[in-house]
């Protein structure tokens, strides 16, 4: 949170007091579309205001000591012409001379009054009661190819934080977040990402992992049994329909010790698919929350997105790259998704040669000295017939000449069954000051490449939505909160407060365009529109 944000954070209290002036509201609230901390501080204090308030308004004051003042004055509010009542910390303000101690302990009091007057479903107390362990061990099992195997571990310690390992494509990504930072390394690779702790409560990444919103539909539902798990008496709990059968085993004291799902096709014997173990109370080697990923891997300090934008487009870890028109064209990763997709991620950045040549890419400038696209690769067979790859830039980040795109290419046409590369066909024009120098001295400014690499695809493909929700998760980590237009989705960092080493202005935020996504949309319309190309 920057100097600017401080200031913000004065003008959403008098927002909440009904006393910041119309001509700076609508520059909070321009703010606060793009500044993600200062959104959740502003939805966080209405979201206190209005519980606070309702609960004040229960309530029936018999003296006239400071809680009184305190609650009447909320009271009062509530039916204001505002939809906000005045803030209980301004409240707080003006009292805390008279007695800051009482104050405190009304708050408290009333805190701890809501929480236990709040209905709590069975999913919530088991989410809870994981996150309250002392120690604890998950270890996830699945069945592929005939044999099972680990997919994942988690391990969590009060006062340590957690640790995860899975397996992601045949790589084993780990996750540690000691409360402050969280470290992120994808084995392999040269370097670990390094980041600040940007929610504190430890479950969002475990219920990421485990898909434990899996639970919440299991566990509406009555228990069917009990069941011994390690010498624990558990309840059972069980969703099914035709193809689908999921289980849970619960002990009294609302731990889960195993999550089990089973599939099965056209009625015949279930097949058990997963398993997860939950280990209470154990013994956990401290080494495993140490962000020690070997001697050669480099920790890259991302605490903001340009840093996060950068690592992920590093030219030492490219599958591909080659230098055309003044730029270096690289290709970061390649993926097989299944039905005959692949997915991209690319990028194109001006050369230093062309930095020196044409000068530096300003922050404020709203185009690079080049750009790049696929273009529809089409080869005639032997037989007549044709096939071709449709492309689909499915996201886009700009930045001082770096052009980054998340991109899938769609089978159409005549392919055989087993396709074991991908070839390239590709379209690039240069712009700006490079273009002019080109025509100046009569060279072609853009120019079509066909076949412009070929490229071997990995042995085991992904799924569709797993493409997708990579898309999403790598924007989202560059520019949390960001507004989708639909599904094309289009960036450019900002320029922001802070200058770079000559005093040149730098970027640290990314633009929103009109409207918020979430994954799940994004999956779904992602896939939707991927079935028009290739049905």
């Amino acid at each position: 949170m920057n100097e600017s944000c401080h200031e913000r954070e004065l003008q959403i209290s008098k927002l909440l007091t009904n006393e910041l002036p119309p001509e700076n509201r609508l520059e909070l609230e321009e703010h606060c579309a793009h500044c993600r901390d200062c959104r959740e501080s502003m939805e966080e204090l209405r979201s206190q205001d209005r519980m606070l308030s309702d609960f004040a308004a229960s309530w029936e004051p018999a003296t006239q000591r400071l809680e009184t003042k305190v609650l009447r004055a909320l009271h009062k509010n509530k039916g204001s012409k505002s939809s906000l009542s005045q803030s209980i910390f301004i409240l707080w303000n003006q009292y805390r001379y008279a007695g800051l101690s009482v104050a405190v302990s009304v708050l408290a009091f009333i805190t701890i009054s809501i929480m236990l007057s709040q209905p709590t479903s069975l999913y919530a107390q088991v989410t809870k009661t994981l996150e309250r362990a002392e120690r604890l061990h998950i270890v996830g099992h699945t069945f592929q190819r005939g044999e099972w195997s680990i997919a994942c571990e988690i391990w969590h310690q009060k006062g340590k934080g957690y640790a995860i390992h899975y397996n992601h494509h045949g790589r084993r990504e780990t996750v540690i977040d000691d409360g402050v930072h969280q470290w992120k390394y994808r084995e392999g690779d040269s370097s670990a990402v390094r980041t600040k702790n940007r929610d504190s409560h430890m479950m969002r990444e475990i219920e990421e992992v485990l898909n434990l919103r899996e639970f919440e539909r299991i566990l509406a539902t009555a228990s069917i049994g009990t069941q011994i798990i390690r010498d624990h008496e558990c309840h059972v709990y069980e969703w099914r329909d035709q193809t689908y059968r999921a289980v849970v085993y619960i002990d009294a004291d609302k731990r889960a010790h195993r999550f089990e799902d089973f599939s099965r096709q056209d009625k015949e014997e279930w097949i058990r698919q997963e398993i997860q173990d939950f280990y209470y109370d154990v013994d956990i080697d401290p080494s495993l929350f140490e962000p020690d990923f070997g001697p050669n891997v480099n920790i890259v300090n991302a605490e903001n997105q340009l840093d996060l934008l950068m690592n992920l487009v590093k030219l030492d870890d490219a599958v591909f790259k080659k230098e055309e028109f003044g730029h270096i064209f690289a290709v970061h990763e390649i993926q097989r998704v299944e039905g005959g997709i692949v997915y991209l991620l690319c990028s194109l950045r001006p050369t230093d040669a062309t930095i020196r040549e044409c000068g530096p890419i300003l922050p404020s400038d709203s185009t690079g000295y080049g750009d790049f696209h696929f273009v529809t690769a089409s080869k005639q067979l032997d037989n007549g017939n044709w096939r071709s790859y449709q492309p689909w830039d499915f996201a886009e980040v700009n930045h001082q000449g770096l052009s980054v795109m998340w991109y899938v290419l769609i089978q159409k046409g005549e392919w055989p069954e087993e396709v074991n590369e991908c070839y390239l066909d590709v379209y690039f024009h240069t712009r700006g000051k490079l273009q002019q120098t080109y025509e100046a001295k009569g060279i072609p400014s853009y120019q079509r490449f066909r076949t412009y690499g070929t490229l071997s695809l990995p042995a085991n493909d992904i799924s569709i939505s797993d493409a997708l929700a990579k898309i999403y998760e790598e924007v989202e980590a560059i520019a949390p909160g960001v507004r989708y237009n639909c599904i094309r989705l289009s960036y450019g960092l900002e320029p922001s407060e802070k200058t770079g080493p000559n005093g040149e202005k730098t970027s640290a935020v990314l633009a929103s365009t009109p409207r918020q996504m979430t994954k799940s949309d994004f999956i779904n319309e992602g896939s939707a529109l991927i079935r028009r190309f290739r049905p």
